[in-house]
């Protein structure tokens, strides 16, 4: 038995979509994570802030925060750098697709259980519901494109060895049993 992966009906739409907004952006292979958020702040006509944070187990791993004047995406601290990549992208989607979020408790219930934080901000982080809406669906594709779009796979598995390591290198690939791999060059 061979599984596929389907496609649902939205998903031809949702590329669609996706890449159109990621034609808009100059990303370039080996660009770093702050330009793309400088970037995203310039279009936006608002300054983007990233805000590292060591997040309870049970938050999401990333949020976003606007204000009046500048947005700023939570990340949990703890990731390993290439998840903390993706967080962010998935929030930077968010802020480029400017997906509204859904009010989860009502500004009353807020007033009385945070009352030292404001309603409208406190419904933005919480929100966005975090499922498998098409939201979602579309800023997880963004930022999985634009994360391929500035750091590039390859199938080349070969790499450039300087030459007074290409010895030990050689050797290394032989005793780890992979002479036939092209490893060096």
């Amino acid at each position: 038995m061979v599984a596929r992966w389907s496609r649902g009906r939205a998903s031809g739409s949702l590329r669609k979509r996706c890449t159109a907004e990621l034609a808009q952006l100059d990303l370039r292979p080996g660009a770093e994570i702050q330009a793309v958020i400088d970037q995203v702040g310039d279009r936006r006509g608002r300054p983007v802030r990233l805000v590292p944070f060591d997040l309870p187990v049970a938050a999401p791993e990333g949020f976003l925060i606007a204000t009046g004047d500048e947005d700023f995406i939570v990340f949990e601290r703890r990731a390993v750098p290439l998840y903390q990549r993706q967080i962010v992208l998935h929030e930077v989607a968010h802020l480029l697709f400017q997906h509204e979020t859904e009010t989860v408790l009502a500004e009353d219930a807020i007033a009385m259980m945070m009352p030292s934080l404001d309603p409208g901000l406190v419904k933005r982080v919480l929100g966005r519901e975090h499922t498998n809406s098409v939201a979602e669906q579309e800023a997880e594709l963004l930022a999985s494109m634009m994360g391929q779009r500035i750091s590039p796979w390859s199938p080349d598995r070969s790499w450039d060895v300087v030459p007074e390591d290409r010895e030990l290198v050689e050797r290394l690939v032989r005793a780890l049993g992979r002479a036939d791999h092209p490893g060096t060059r």
